[in-house]
């Protein structure tokens, strides 16, 4: 008798590529939240500080 797969033990195999595909989805994201936030911070910072200063003196 030929042997036949276990129908039981059947998973999925994923490509490693995918995986790639998804680890630098989440890279290029990370260095997109990094660029924007050396600009919001600081900015963020100075606006409080105008209101800041312009309210108690």
């Amino acid at each position: 008798t030929p042997m036949r797969p276990d129908s039981r033990n059947r998973s999925p195999i994923r490509p490693l590529t995918a995986q790639y595909d998804t680890c630098c989805h989440g890279r290029a994201t990370a260095i997109y939240i990094d660029k924007f936030s050396r600009f919001f911070f600081p900015f963020s910072f100075f606006i409080l500080n105008v209101v800041y200063w312009s309210t108690f003196l």
